[in-house]
């Protein structure tokens, strides 16, 4: 699982979901693809979120969330996250 999040190699097949938790189910979750990981951190209020380029910025050192340049970037997987998990959650994959 490490190597398909750091790689996004399984993004041809649909993406990669990631879930965690550090105090309660599903208290992070992340979302990535050949180019960007999109994650959020519902622990705090409000609710953090992250953007990385992993071509630009591979070790993903610069958060872009908020950025008004990768917006629909943002919005987008905000999306496809939402979409994932609940399909994890009714135990289907997508």
């Amino acid at each position: 699982l490490c190597q398909t999040l750091y790689t996004g190699e399984t993004e041809r097949r649909g993406g990669v979901l990631a879930l965690g938790r550090v105090g309660r189910p599903d208290e992070w979750a992340a979302v990535r693809g050949p180019r960007y990981l999109y994650a959020e951190f519902e622990g705090q209020r409000p609710k953090t979120q992250w953007l990385f380029d992993n071509q630009s910025d591979p070790f993903q050192l610069h958060n872009l969330a908020g950025d008004p340049a990768v917006r629909d970037t943002q919005r987008r997987l905000a999306r496809e996250l939402r979409k994932r998990r609940r399909a994890a959650q009714r135990g289907r994959a997508v």
